[in-house]
């Protein structure tokens, strides 16, 4: 008994820095689908809802409703050719 964990042991600490090297070599190098710094469809809806935004009576600001159709519609286009 005593002998069979002296084996587990060694097999452990013989076999860890396989086990820890293996996986990130054999990762294929991530390459993300847009560089960080393009512009989203996200992005350039928020943008476009931003630009179009008002300031209401009260100091609410709000994006009126042709506007928001507007930069709504951008974005389906946006999403729909991707």
């Amino acid at each position: 008994m005593v002998m069979k964990k002296i084996m587990i042991g060694i097999a452990a600490v013989l076999l860890f820095p396989i086990a820890v090297a293996t996986p990130a070599a054999a990762e294929p190098p991530t390459m993300p689908c847009q560089p960080p710094d393009a512009p989203t469809c996200e992005s350039a809806k928020d943008a476009c809802l931003a630009a179009h935004a008002v300031t209401g009576s009260f100091g609410q600001r709000y994006v009126p409703p042709d506007a928001a159709r507007n930069c709504w519609d951008a974005y389906r286009g946006c999403k729909g050719n991707q």
